[in-house]
């Protein structure tokens, strides 16, 4: 599930790297049927891409059905997608930016009358926690998962992506940078900033260390106290979410990693962030909500 993307795609049943997956195909649905001469690509963030031709199906959604929905089938995959064990990807990005060019299964959805906004709302889980209370609602917030009176929406300023305005990020209740711009990426274990952002945060936390890549050790024991202010409210950042996985002795990735292919102030907001909040993405109001968790 990738708010970062557009598109909706499975793997195909015959990608050489399919392995165990669930796949797409003749030897797995009677009812699928090519979509005559139409291939498809996508690439993500991280370089990852997926390639293959567009399909037809049955899609089938809690009994909400979209029949013969055009979708991609991935024939050739490279990077997460090539070692990874998921079975494809939903994408809940604008349906302008899908490099299927076809609109996201919430769209039509919509269309369809299933739903009469196309709304999402998130509550991401958090591994540590041992709760595995993750959660997508489709057309509507699930608000027994937020307080109501500490929620804040912000307009979508983009047509292809969920960008917002930042009105400031704190490391240890100092603010380090005023107003940025924000990313919504549900697709994306870390979150990617602008490098002069990324060494202006890191030299707050003692005992950083930069790695031969560019990217940040922190000390495993650190508490950085990074928190994000969103329409006048400020919303924290749990310590463990920034501190990653181990590299060595007291050392670990940092999961605020620099990303040259940002533009100046831009901070994309993946996990660690969005495991924070509960978000809502709204298609047809062109905007997002942030909400503290109960």
């Amino acid at each position: 599930m990738d708010s970062g993307s557009s598109e909706f795609w499975l793997v195909s049943d015959t990608c050489p790297q399919r392995g165990s997956r669930l796949t797409i195909g003749r030897s797995t649905s009677r009812t699928v049927r090519p979509v005559a001469d139409h291939t498809w690509s996508a690439i993500y963030e991280d370089g990852s891409s997926v390639t293959g031709p567009l399909v037809m199906d049955k899609i089938d959604i809690e009994g909400r059905i979209l029949p013969l929905f055009p979708f991609g089938a991935g024939d050739t995959l490279t990077g997460i997608p090539a070692t990874s064990t998921y079975d494809g990807v939903m994408g809940f990005g604008p349906s302008k930016s899908s490099q299927t060019k076809i609109a996201t299964i919430l769209d039509s959805l919509v269309s369809a009358g299933y739903l009469s906004r196309g709304i999402s709302g998130w509550k991401l889980s958090r591994h540590v926690d041992g709760r595995n209370d993750g959660e997508i609602t489709f057309g509507e917030e699930n608000t027994a998962r937020f307080f109501q009176d500490r929620q804040v929406f912000v307009p979508n300023l983009s047509s292809e992506s969920w960008k917002f305005n930042i009105d400031g990020i704190s490391m240890d209740g100092s603010e380090v940078m005023p107003a940025r711009v924000g990313i919504v990426n549900t697709g994306s274990g870390v979150m990617l900033v602008d490098p002069l952002d990324a060494y202006a945060i890191h030299n707050t936390i003692p005992g950083v260390v930069t790695l031969r890549d560019g990217s940040y050790g922190i000390p495993c024991s650190a508490q950085p106290k990074l928190s994000i202010t969103i329409n006048g409210r400020s919303f924290d950042v749990d310590p463990r979410d920034v501190v990653g996985e181990h590299i060595v002795a007291d050392i670990c990735f940092s999961n605020i990693v620099p990303d040259e292919n940002r533009e100046t102030g831009e901070w994309l907001l993946g996990i660690p962030f969005l495991k924070n909040v509960y978000l809502t993405l709204d298609v047809t109001g062109k905007r997002m909500g942030f909400a503290e968790l109960r």
